[in-house]
């Protein structure tokens, strides 16, 4: 006799209310364990490589000297053009590899990062033949590191048996350079103070920052690593680890140091990148909602502001308007303005790198105010030309009338690779 439910459902519906009510109210925050885990597990740690410089040297050489039971495996993808610019740093990377837990390889052509982070763990597995890899760790190349962030992620990773990928907090290593990258530098403070409330929260953080991230070699494995076809990888595998019910945390003690854009056209397109490719992860996910439902929801209450606000200046009205109504409005928005800014104000208390530059930015709100209206207009362009690329993107017939209008769109900064990069791989001068 069947059963009268199915048990597979009745399992989802109960994943769902435990997600839903951790969304509602958060979990208590989970302290890590004074120990040190890293020496018990085999770690593996895959650095991809386009234009190495210094910093990436830095980072192998140190990453060599703190930890004795890690594997380091660089990944060079660059391709011929790219190599030969860059020859000299690819050389010095080749000598640190003749060390014995350094291994430096070749993509067959340029993978592009997700691509690139695969190949480096197939190397791992099976050319080194490690079969009980523990811990994989992903990082940038021009990233900065102490000699507590591996530890300590290592530590953070293995506190909950559901949790499958931790990352660090993230700073801004070029604040101090001009007043576009001390923007980013309290942009970030902001997104840091996100994801700490967000360990508590349905799953964790929405996405696990590529710059360095802690993944458990079996949940790596169970979600089939990176996919390749998406810009923002880092996003997309969060969201795949969500699906496969894994959950997702940030160490809150744990810091990385990054280069921003220092200058608005830069900034604008590596936006264009995060904005557009984040779309498409959410419409893939969207059978999987409990996967991106922080984005979905945070995108559904834009765009209905953004219709809302649009109608009330084209929809004619004959009837007139409640001065209380406006009144109430008004006192709103004043109340909410209020209690945001002096927020703001509080939280900068614990940006260790902020100075007064940083607190008269903020307490005159005029920077930020422009600086948040310049991520709006990137993020209302995403929506057509993400709209415009998935409805003609793939039709042949139409194929140089699409170009046409990609061109346009090309002059506003849109486009599908990031800076020279196309996600196909090779180098597109722009």
């Amino acid at each position: 006799m069947k059963p009268i439910v199915d048990v597979r459902i009745v399992k989802k519906v109960k994943r769902w209310a435990r997600n839903l009510a951790s969304f509602v109210v958060p979990k208590k925050a989970e302290h890590d364990k004074q120990i040190s885990l890293l020496g018990k597990f085999k770690t593996v740690v895959i650095i991809p490589t386009y234009k190495p410089s210094y910093l990436t040297q830095n980072l192998v050489k140190n990453l060599y000297k703190w930890h004795e039971n890690i594997e380091i495996v660089i990944v060079d993808d660059s391709d011929t053009e790219v190599f030969e610019k860059h020859e000299n740093m690819f050389k010095k990377l080749k000598i640190l590899a003749r060390r014995s837990r350094i291994h430096y390889i070749k993509t067959p052509k340029n993978l592009h990062k997700a691509a690139a982070l695969n190949y480096g763990f197939k190397y791992a597995k099976n050319v080194l033949n490690i079969k009980k890899i523990k811990v994989i760790i992903t990082l940038d190349d021009d990233i900065i590191v102490t000699k507590k962030t591996i530890p300590t992620l290592s530590n953070k990773l293995y506190y909950s048996s559901n949790i499958g990928a931790v990352c660090s907090l993230a700073k801004v290593k070029n604040k101090n350079k001009n007043l576009v990258t001390r923007l980013q530098g309290l942009e970030y403070h902001g997104f840091n103070i996100i994801k700490i409330a967000d360990n508590g929260f349905y799953k964790g953080p929405l996405v696990m920052q590529g710059m360095i991230t802690a993944f458990k070699a079996s949940a790596f494995c169970e979600v089939g690593g990176f996919s390749k076809n998406n810009l923002i990888e880092d996003y997309e595998i969060t969201a795949k680890l969500k699906k496969y019910d894994w959950n997702v945390a940030i160490a809150s003690d744990c810091w990385a140091w990054t280069t921003v854009p220092q200058d608005l056209s830069t900034l604008w397109r590596q936006r264009v990148r995060w904005t557009y490719w984040g779309i498409d992860v959410l419409g893939n996910y969207l059978r999987n909602l409990d996967s991106v439902l922080q984005d979905f929801i945070g995108h559904i209450t834009f765009l209905s502001l953004t219709i809302l606000i649009f109608l009330s200046f084209v929809v004619p009205t004959s009837n007139p308007i409640d001065k209380s109504l406006i009144s109430a409005l008004l006192l709103l928005t004043f109340t909410n303005f209020s209690i945001s800014y002096m927020f703001s104000i509080f939280v900068l208390r614990f940006y260790r790198e902020a100075d007064w530059k940083d607190y008269l930015i903020r307490l005159s709100i005029i920077p930020e105010f422009l600086y948040s209206n310049f991520l709006t207009l990137v993020l209302l362009g995403a929506y057509p030309f993400f709209v415009y690329n998935k409805l003609f993107g793939k039709i042949e017939t139409i194929k140089p009338i699409y170009e046409k209008g990609m061109s346009i769109f090309n002059k506003f900064g849109y486009s599908l690779s990031w800076s020279t990069r196309n996600l196909d791989g090779g180098e597109k001068h722009e």
